[in-house]
């Protein structure tokens, strides 16, 4: 198993490529999330991979435009499986099980 630190000027790169092999599974935990973001993770999956978001979706999240409340319909709608978890702090990439990504440690 390898192991690679990746600085965050190589982050979004680094996304894209992992994302694009991306052939089963995508898993995204994370305390905060835009719609904005998930489209762009959409337009880089192929359209066969099940989708997973772990978020923790406070209110004071919503209120603090951090994540968007219309973050439930846009999942319906475009076939991810959300959860919630209300303690939730980590960022954490999942891709095929295989390789992972994680965006705090905190």
């Amino acid at each position: 198993m390898s192991q690679q630190i990746v600085h965050s000027k190589e982050i979004f790169p680094f996304l894209r490529s992992e994302l694009s092999k991306t052939t089963n599974q995508i898993i995204i935990v994370s305390a905060y999330i835009k719609i904005a973001a998930l489209k762009e993770i959409d337009e880089s999956l192929t359209s066969n991979v099940e989708k997973i978001l772990l978020v923790r979706f406070r209110k004071s999240d919503i209120i603090a435009n951090s994540t968007d409340l219309e973050l439930y319909d846009y999942c319906k709608a475009n076939g991810w499986k959300m959860y919630f978890n209300f303690s939730l702090h980590s960022k954490i990439y999942v891709f095929d099980k295989r390789t992972y990504l994680i965006g705090s440690a905190n």
